[in-house]
């Protein structure tokens, strides 16, 4: 799954920044309501949402964040 290939996709961003995909979502309602919910699954991931190929949401970035001072903050721009 490609960040630009599906209207919203909903990546996993781990402590050292890689990205793995999570599910796409035909509108940013859905893909909202689903970050929500996984991040409140996973208490020790980060999330994003894309909307082709840009980033419009992102979820608990706080947390990998203050665990890792040494984190590559290029993912999130």
């Amino acid at each position: 799954m490609e960040k630009g290939t599906s209207p919203y996709a909903l990546f996993r961003v781990d402590q050292e920044g890689t990205e793995e995909p999570v599910g796409t979502f035909p509108s940013f309602e859905q893909g909202w309501s689903a970050g929500q919910e996984a991040v409140h699954e996973d208490r020790d991931g980060a999330f994003a949402l894309y909307h082709r190929g840009r980033r419009v949401a992102r979820f608990g970035f706080n947390r990998i964040a203050i665990k890792h001072a040494s984190f590559d903050w290029s993912v999130l721009s």
